[in-house]
């Protein structure tokens, strides 16, 4: 059987996928629940959104149910990709011949737990699951121990390059611009305020325009002294500015002795400040 492209406008794409899943999953009484999530449960999928699903059953059941889906994947197209994790019961990742992206996480009751009814949608709801779950979650709220561990990081990161380049490591001096840009992304979704923001591939829709573009102005070195000292400058103008207001305006301490420490060790190591 094949379902063509995840277009969910193609009726051979994603919505095809999740009938036929849901059909199949709804002749087995032991489970109690299927639910979409993601960008599908929040109505929010474009052709290029993965399947997010999310099963309820006892926990003595998940093992068969997860053979049961493996099945029921293999009839869509063996899948080219599939990763199983077991931690408070299971993870699937799987992706099909089409390159269609289908997670499954089977749980108990409690997986629906922090989920809200605008964030899913129910395909099979025995125990009338849906009902208690609260319309809408609140807005996220910037998390202080969040920023001040993304602050700290800046300066931990930062100050190991004076390590990379002094060793011409030229290759891990590119990785450690990335986890300095990474790190000022990150700083930016912690006041996204929506409940559920979903992956990174949504990151152009979670920020704002003006902060896309910063981040996107942003440089990405090559391997070389030159390109990586002026990125770790570029990298910090912005990033040290934004932060140091964040933790003003929430009221946190600023780590100055890091900072200084930080700056001092680059200088007399590099000879020049990056900050």
């Amino acid at each position: 059987m094949s379902f063509g492209s995840p277009d969910g406008s193609n009726p051979n794409g994603a919505k095809a996928t999740i009938e036929f899943l849901k059909e199949r999953m709804a002749v087995n009484p032991k489970v109690r629940g299927l639910f979409l999530s993601g960008s599908f449960g929040r109505g929010t999928a474009d052709h290029y959104s993965d399947l997010d699903f999310i099963c309820i059953a006892a926990e003595d059941d998940h093992a068969g149910l997860v053979a049961v889906w493996r099945a029921a994947l293999c009839d869509i197209g063996p899948p080219v990709l599939w990763r199983q994790n077991q931690v408070r019961g299971y993870l699937i990742n799987a992706i099909t011949p089409e390159w269609l992206r289908i997670d499954l996480s089977v749980a108990g009751e409690s997986g629906l737990s922090g989920r809200a009814q605008s964030l899913v949608k129910p395909l099979i709801d025995r125990d009338d699951l849906f009902a208690s779950l609260p319309q809408n979650l609140p807005d996220r709220a910037p998390r202080n121990n969040r920023i001040d561990y993304i602050v700290s990081e800046y300066f931990r990161v930062i100050g190991l390059t004076a390590v990379v380049l002094n060793r011409k490591e030229w290759v891990t001096g590119v990785w450690g611009a990335g986890i300095l840009r990474d790190l000022y992304r990150d700083l930016l979704l912690e006041h996204c305020p929506e409940p559920d923001p979903g992956g990174a591939l949504h990151l152009s829709r979670l920020l704002s325009r003006d902060d896309y573009q910063t981040l996107s102005n942003l440089p990405y070195p090559g391997a070389d002294l030159d390109e990586l000292l002026d990125a770790f400058r570029k990298i910090s103008t912005v990033f040290l500015p934004y932060a140091r207001s964040v933790m003003e305006t929430r009221g946190m301490e600023w780590p100055e002795k890091f900072e200084q420490a930080t700056r001092q060790y680059l200088v007399r190591e590099l000879g020049v400040d990056l900050l």
